[in-house]
C-alpha cells in the first residue's frame, strides 16, 4: 500500500469592507444560520436520512 502525501491546502484572504462587507457579513451570516437550523432539525433523525439522500441525489 503507498503512502499517500497530504493533500496540500492554500487559503487566500480577501478583505472586503464598506457596504459590500457589509452585505457579504449579512449573507455569510445567513447562510450560518441556514446550516444550525437544519443540523439542529436533523440531529439524529433516522426516519430522515432517506429524505437526506434524496436531497444530495443517493436515492436508495
Amino acid at each position: 500500500m503507498r503512502r499517500r502525501e497530504p493533500p496540500k491546502v492554500v487559503v487566500e484572504y480577501v478583505v472586503v469592507d464598506g457596504p459590500e462587507g457589509e452585505q457579504l457579513a449579512t449573507k455569510q451570516g445567513e447562510a450560518i444560520r441556514e446550516v444550525l437550523v437544519w443540523l439542529y432539525t436533523y440531529q439524529g433523525c433516522t426516519e430522515c436520512d432517506s429524505e437526506i439522500s434524496e436531497m444530495d441525489g443517493n436515492a436508495e
